[in-house]
Formats: structure tokens, C-alpha cells, sequence
């Protein structure tokens, strides 16, 4: 049984982000990912631990979010942090997941996440979603080297 961690990352970086993800090897990959791309955050192992991150009020500009993990799945946690008051209930949220079959985007879609990125993680799909979603957290413009994301 694998113990849940939060793990910081730097946190003078341009885009805060809560990575909720059960597996080692994905943290890992994911934290290496975003520090390359110099964004701040937490990683968490389950669903709960990221509704209880976001409670807490991070602060964070979204939310990567795996599907299948234990403890609160990435559905049940997505539902769970869109009821929240205030702006904590309208973070971004990007499902991840290695099955990209379009009744797991539909699933996505109804829990109120924003995007879908397969696994593994595309370096270029990431830094657009990203950048995409980040501005509009921000209301900014994060990633202007970035091109804005087009739509599927």
C-alpha cells in the first residue's frame, strides 16, 4: 500500500499547479516536467489528498488530475473541488489518464474538468494546456512563446 506524500516544489516559479497522481514513476515524471517548464506546486498520491490541498488554499492556477487512483478517484475529487465556494471551486482541472477513449473524455467532461492529456504526457500537449489553462486562471498571459491551444 503506497503512503500518501506531498512533495513542494520551488516555489518562485511562474504557474503554481496541484498534480494529484498515485503512481512513483508519474510524480517523478510529471515534477520533472513542470520544473523544466518552470512551474511551482504539490504533488499528492490521491484524489482526497488534492480536495484537501485545495481546502487549504494552495494557492494554485489549476489542477492535473489523474483518473484512476485510490482513496477518491480523479472524478469524485473533481466533483468534490468544483462544489467548493469561491475561487477554489473554479480552478482549471487537466484529467490525466493512459486511457483516452472518448467515454473517459465524456466522464471528464460531466465531472466538470476543462481538458484531457493522455499518458504518457506529450511535452508539447502539456506546455499548450498549460499555457492555455494558466491564462485563464490567471486572467493573464502565461507561456506568450506558447501558442494558445486549439481545441480537438
Amino acid at each position: 500500500m503506497m503512503t500518501p506524500v506531498a512533495a513542494e516544489f520551488d516555489d518562485t516559479a511562474e504557474l503554481r499547479v496541484l498534480v494529484a497522481e498515485d503512481n512513483p514513476a508519474g510524480q517523478i515524471l510529471i515534477r520533472l516536467l513542470l520544473q523544466k517548464l518552470n512551474c511551482a506546486g504539490t504533488v499528492v498520491s490521491n484524489g482526497r489528498l488534492a480536495v484537501e490541498a485545495v481546502i487549504r488554499g494552495g494557492p494554485y492556477d489549476l489542477i492535473l488530475m489523474d483518473f484512476n487512483m485510490p482513496v477518491m478517484n480523479g472524478i469524485e475529487a473533481a466533483c468534490s473541488i468544483h462544489s467548493l465556494m469561491g475561487p477554489a471551486g473554479k480552478l482549471p482541472i487537466i484529467a490525466l489518464s493512459a486511457d483516452s477513449g472518448g467515454a473517459l473524455r465524456e466522464q471528464a467532461v460531466a465531472a466538470g474538468m476543462n481538458d484531457f492529456l493522455g499518458k504518457p504526457i506529450d511535452v508539447r500537449a502539456l506546455t499548450n494546456a498549460l499555457s492555455y489553462w494558466g491564462a485563464v486562471s490567471r486572467g493573464g498571459n502565461f507561456g506568450a512563446g506558447v501558442k494558445r491551444r486549439v481545441k480537438n
